[in-house]
């Protein structure tokens, strides 16, 4: 691969993790703004720029000093520092060095005269741009400001990671709901912890009868017989979800009308991050054809807590003997030590315990022989609070260039955690509902010719049952129905698109 298809597959990488992202062209943003106040105030410099670089153009997410939101490529120097990957990119005096001599923040009215960047690199390696500072003299950085910038390019990244997080689960949330709406043979109702309704799909109001309008803040009694109301028979589904995580109610159910169905319903309890109940979730299915074969389904669904935390780096030094010698102000908080005394020349290693001890260990050995460290742990504060870290350890060098001491980043990361694990919690409840259907079911998307009338549909989504109903694989996600069935009746295929244009549910054989 030549240089010029090398560069052309680093942009397309940068254009395309920004675009996961979607931080380009945002508005300005408190935590940003501080990032770069704060770069600004420690290295003593009147500019300092979160710079991402985005193909033709540099934007900047948060900028003080500088009174511009972005810059033409050309008059980059980050795209520099980008290339050189150095931890710090350093120009002492711009009008020396050959790479921005010429650049026109540097002849032309900004008069920027030094600057020094850090990469902004995502976890797969891929460097959206830098945070970086300038001068309009020619001045350099101390060691103390140096670690500075790089704490705060970490988070930097950091905010990112949490952006995109809550950006996917919004997203996922919503493919969940438009799923769950369009399950019509569902009554997916959610109660609040007295028994009220609190929302109720499209599926409930198709099997019930009532709308969503007519039942909420209604209780749950409304649709259980009278004999089972006199009972209490709704109160003590609700007691045995409570006590037991789950209830199963198969029993004689009323519609609007008075009529009578069987209904076979699932509860379960809704639990807030804190894992206290705070409602329920019921679904509810018309089963009283089966009931007469005795068929009964069961749909499973968990609910997972995850607890947040903040965000902050530990900066401590260890000696050569992995012994614990410093830690910074800011280290001490996050780890909530009260007194440095009781854990100074304590070996590092053994705050880290199972995988973590390993991990710390083989950090160490690595900084030791003059490179970096670098691994992702939980360890529990000195108050016994558990914490995931993302931890750096490089080599603290001698006169001589040699390791004398090292120096441990430790940065909380537990907030990325947290927001990873209620993404998939939530996908994983979501997706245990469906494949557990025994009802077939898929979600497609029409394909339509050039006239616009629909003539196909794409399978994009396939529950085992309706695998096995069809007798179709459920390999042909991604595949249209006349590739797999060649002889499919339009009629079946413009009843989908009459659904899909008035956005009416259609029921037939």
């Amino acid at each position: 691969m030549d240089h010029d298809d090398s560069s052309a597959g680093i942009e397309a990488d940068r254009r395309a993790a920004l675009v996961r992202y979607g931080i380009l062209d945002t508005e300005a943003e408190a935590d940003f703004d501080d990032i770069v106040k704060a770069a600004s105030a420690a290295c003593d410099m009147p500019i300092s720029l979160i710079s991402l670089l985005d193909g033709d153009r540099q934007w900047f997410k948060a900028e003080t000093g500088f009174g511009r939101r972005e810059t033409p490529i050309s008059s980059s120097i980050c795209r520099h520092a980008v290339q050189e990957q150095d931890a710090v990119f350093v120009i002492p005096d711009t009008t020396r060095d050959e790479r921005t001599s010429a650049n026109p923040l540097v002849t032309g009215d900004s008069h920027v005269r030094f600057y020094a960047g850090v990469p902004l690199q995502t976890s797969k390696g891929v460097t959206l741009g830098t945070l970086c500072v300038l001068d309009t003299k020619p001045n350099s950085l101390t060691a103390a400001q140096k670690l500075i910038l790089q704490t705060l390019a970490k988070q930097v990244m950091a905010l990112l990671e949490l952006r995109r997080a809550l950006q996917d689960r919004r997203e996922s949330d919503r493919l969940n709901k438009a799923i769950l709406e369009s399950a019509v043979d569902y009554g997916i109702i959610s109660l609040d912890l007295s028994g009220r309704v609190t929302s109720w799909n499209t599926g409930a109001e198709r099997v019930i009868g009532w709308s969503e309008a007519e039942m909420l803040g209604e209780p749950a009694h409304v649709f259980f017989t009278p004999e089972d109301v006199e009972t209490g028979a709704p109160e003590q589904e609700m007691g045995a979800a409570l006590l037991h995580g789950r209830a199963s109610d198969e029993r004689w159910h009323r519609r609007k009308d008075w009529t009578l169905f069987w209904g076979l319903g699932e509860m379960m309890p809704l639990r807030n991050e804190d894992g206290h109940p705070e409602g329920f979730i019921k679904i509810l299915r018309d089963r009283t054809e089966q009931r007469l074969a005795n068929q009964k389904q069961r749909d499973d669904a968990e609910f997972m807590r995850s607890v947040l935390a903040s965000s902050a780096d530990c900066i401590k030094v260890i000696d050569l003997d992995n012994r614990l010698t410093f830690m910074s102000e800011g280290g001490m908080r996050v780890m909530e030590v009260s007194d440095f005394n009781a854990i100074q020349n304590c070996p590092w290693p053994d705050f880290w315990q199972n995988q973590g001890n390993d991990d710390a260990y083989a950090a160490l050995a690595a900084a030791k022989a003059g490179g970096t460290g670098h691994f992702q742990g939980q360890a529990n504060t000195m108050a016994g609070n558990p914490r995931w870290w993302d931890v750096q350890v490089t080599p603290i060098l001698d006169a001589e260039g040699r390791p004398e001491r090292l120096l441990s980043v430790s940065r909380d990361i537990t907030v990325q955690k947290t927001a990873e694990q209620r993404i998939s919690a939530s996908e994983a409840r979501w997706r245990g509902l469906f494949t557990s259907m025994q009802e077939g079911f898929f979600l497609g998307e029409l394909v339509r010719d050039g006239a616009g009338r629909a003539c196909d549909y794409r399978f994009l989504e396939i529950n085992p049952a309706f695998a096995r109903q069809s007798g179709l694989s459920e390999q042909s996600v991604g595949r249209t129905v006349r590739e797999l069935v060649p002889e499919i009746d339009q009629g079946l295929i413009d009843r989908y698109a009459s659904v899909v244009d008035t956005g009416e549910p259609s029921l037939f054989e």
